[in-house]
């Protein structure tokens, strides 16, 4: 299992590793550039040229190295560098001077007002303009490069990160567009993923995301991260072969309605794909029959659409035998799902049933709590409370919004849910 990590913690996790172990910082830039050069050789073995993107800051002397150990390995391998003018950072300066030896094979060009088209045979670019501290969007003679590498259709491996991509939030950066991100077949990226990579429209533009090790171990890494699973990794321990479905747990799903049925099967269908051994769906009476044909491996509790007293009854003793509920996929907002959902929430409150309310239950309890703040109309349910306007929902209760319901929950407006994701 893979976990994230941030530019920032990034930055202090891999300046902690070097002031404690004495490691230079060539060492670290050198062990990138393997990675990358690995990335691109398969693109390179059967003849062609290199295009080097090269900005001035580390991410380019990763760059620089790599197309060094290309043509020590490629000795027919020639190479062209599009380089940024600017001051090169002191690693970036001594990846130059040892780039030296392959100078006979190289062109180097600095665009300043038009960007010159990929050199004929050209088989591979490497995209080492920016890292992941980039936060500003590309302009000028940069956006044009980008914007030339994209149209060619090139296979790109781009290194730690796409350049103009923003490494906390998978997106341009505030006024950049799609066309201002380099589009690439292939993500070197060090250490561990940038958070970035996989939010927004970070999978969109990295394609295809390798980890490269650098040499800084867990000693200096103490830096939180979202979980990734990878090939091979489950969540799920292994099955012994004297037990039967009432060994893994009864998940109950409170979902669907009338036009929304396939939402009640798709998560039913989830939780038996994920492990769980009983799952029962609690849904209107009218739509039981499609659910059942959709899923039939769950089985199903009708719930009566006309008495939300008896169908909260009944769904209130499936409650008690549930070792996990999902609430609110499909359910729409009408008077039947608003009354089962108040009851819901006071009942989760007072009973430890790990839950995950997704859906219609999230826009419910939105709208609940824009009553509550303006103190009119108040469901007839008391809903637990910490401040005005706020709905209280113990730790065993997981929401899952998407960038809309999110938005709708908090009272901010979607494009702020989506530049705040988590980092």
């Amino acid at each position: 299992m893979l976990y994230t990590i941030t530019p920032s913690e990034m930055m202090r996790v891999e300046r902690r590793m070097l002031e404690g172990s004495g490691t230079p910082a060539l060492t670290l830039m050198e062990r990138a550039a393997a990675h990358l050069a690995d990335a691109a050789l398969p693109y390179l073995r059967g003849g062609g040229r290199l295009l080097l993107l090269c900005g001035f800051g580390h991410n380019g002397g990763d760059g620089i190295a790599a197309a060094r150990m290309l043509m020590g390995r490629l000795p027919a391998m020639q190479t062209t560098v599009w380089r940024l003018a600017g001051a090169p950072s002191p690693q970036t300066a001594a990846q130059w001077e040892r780039l030296k030896a392959y100078a006979g094979r190289m062109t180097v060009v600095t665009p300043e007002e038009a960007v010159p088209g990929a050199p004929a045979g050209t088989a591979c670019v490497i995209d080492a303009l920016f890292g992941t501290g980039l936060n500003r969007p590309l302009g000028g003679i940069v956006l044009a490069m980008v914007k030339s590498i994209n149209a060619s259709g090139l296979p790109v491996v781009a290194a730690d990160i796409p350049s103009g991509l923003n490494g906390n939030t998978g997106y341009p950066p505030e006024g950049g567009g799609g066309d201002s991100v380099i589009r690439a077949d292939v993500t070197v990226t060090f250490h561990r993923p940038k958070i970035g990579l996989f939010l927004g429209d970070g999978l969109d533009f990295c394609g295809r995301v390798a980890v490269g090790d650098i040499g800084i171990g867990p000693a200096w890494d103490d830096a939180p991260g979202m979980a990734l699973l990878g090939p091979g990794d489950s969540l799920l321990p292994p099955r012994r072969h004297n037990t039967n479905k009432g060994t893994y747990g009864r998940v109950l799903v409170l979902a669907g309605s009338w036009g929304m049925a396939g939402a009640a099967a798709l998560s039913a269908t989830a939780a038996l794909r994920t492990g769980a051994g009983l799952v029962t769906v609690a849904c209107p009476e009218g739509v039981v029959s499609t659910v059942q044909a959709l899923c039939p491996c769950a089985t199903c509790l009708p719930l009566p659409e006309t008495d939300t007293s008896a169908a909260w009854e009944r769904l209130q003793k499936a409650l008690g035998k549930a070792d996990a509920l999902v609430a609110g996929c499909g359910l729409g907002q009408e008077t039947f799902a608003a009354e089962l959902i108040k009851r819901l929430i006071p009942w989760l409150c007072e009973h430890p049933l790990p839950t995950v309310l997704d859906a219609d239950a999230l826009n419910l309890l939105a709208s609940w709590s824009r009553v509550r703040a303006d103190a009119d109309d108040a469901p007839d349910v008391p809903i637990p409370q910490r401040q005005p306007g706020a709905v209280h929902l113990p730790d065993w209760v997981t929401l899952t919004p998407h960038p809309g319901e999110a938005a709708r929950l908090l009272g901010w407006p979607v494009e702020r849910v989506t530049a705040d994701q988590p980092s």
